[in-house]
């Protein structure tokens, strides 16, 4: 079986800073590099590198970037047949700043991917049969995640939401999602208290849970996954590495949870999955290559898996 990813197309603009600038500082970037982005894209790339049948429904612009992001992401094993031209505004950029010790700061210019709207999910009607998985983020308009949960309720796909960037949440849209993989500040957002601590991690997904969605996996990237659901409440321990970029990791995360899940996995395999990719994601400089292959995400599975907290 495949999953769809219905979300974002960017150009990555990265250019690597030994600290992150304050208001009216001005830095020397020691490297810069573009490449494809986005969280649909990330999320289906993730996807694709683990063997999984990807196909990336989105939107971008008439220009040059357009047709230069959809030939590198069909290299990758993406379907990007339904991903639209809009004549009317230019492909989605994200400018992205990362420091040294892994901070990020990152400025999206949304273009073309604030107009997915129903002409791009006509194509769901044709993939839903060869689909289990739908995988959503909040980078899109509000109305056309909305419209593409219900239909994935009505084909009986498992909707996956990473609610990034963070905004409001219809309380029709709660109830349409199976599984919800905030981090630990959208989370903080979404339950208005900071989530700093495992114990507030832990509350927060259980409060998040409470609104409707089937499972929550809440993750504190390097510090720990919070998951729950009808029968289980628990908290897994990270990978021991030290992080150099978290900009793709709730991207790594999802793409191999919706992956597990796609493959027949429980839920909790699926978790390890998702922090697995992530882990190694986060300890790569980014582009293509950061996100991991399925012999890379086994390797590392073989030789440790997160233990619960409790």
């Amino acid at each position: 079986m495949s999953i769809i990813v219905l979300g974002s197309i960017n150009t990555v603009l990265l250019s690597q800073v030994e600290q992150l600038p304050g208001p009216g500082e001005t830095f020397t970037s020691h490297s810069f590099s573009h490449f494809p982005g986005g969280k649909g894209a990330n999320q289906a790339v993730a996807a694709a590198r683990l063997g999984l049948a990807s196909h990336l429904i989105s939107r971008v612009g008439n220009d040059n970037f357009g047709p230069h992001l959809t030939k590198l992401l069909h290299k990758q094993s993406i379907d990007v047949s339904n991903v639209g031209r809009d004549d009317k505004t230019p492909t989605g950029v994200a400018q992205r700043f990362v420091a040294a010790d892994g901070e990020t700061i990152t400025v999206i210019t949304p273009g073309a991917n604030h107009r997915i709207g129903r002409a791009e999910l006509a194509a769901l009607d044709k993939l839903a049969p060869v689909a289990r998985i739908l995988v959503l983020s909040l980078d899109i308009p509000i109305e056309t995640i909305l419209m593409a949960a219900r239909f994935g309720a009505q084909y009986g796909l498992t909707v996956i939401l990473d609610p990034n960037p963070v905004g409001e949440i219809p309380d029709e849209l709660w109830d349409l999602v199976d599984v919800l993989t905030p981090d630990g500040a959208a989370a903080s957002r979404l339950v208005g208290f900071p989530v700093e601590s495992a114990e507030a991690a832990q509350h927060a997904a259980e409060l998040l849970y409470g609104h409707g969605p089937r499972q929550i996996v809440l993750n504190r990237w390097g510090l720990g996954t919070h998951v729950v659901n009808a029968t289980d409440s628990r908290a897994l321990l990270p990978y021991p590495n030290m992080p150099l970029d978290s900009s793709i990791a709730s991207d790594a995360f999802t793409g191999a949870l919706a992956a597990g899940f796609s493959s027949g996995l429980s839920f909790i395999e699926a978790v390890h999955w998702g922090i697995t990719a992530s882990s190694i994601a986060m300890t790569r400089p980014h582009g293509l290559n950061t996100l991991p292959t399925r012999a890379e995400l086994e390797m590392l599975l073989a030789t440790y898996q997160p233990d619960p907290f409790q």
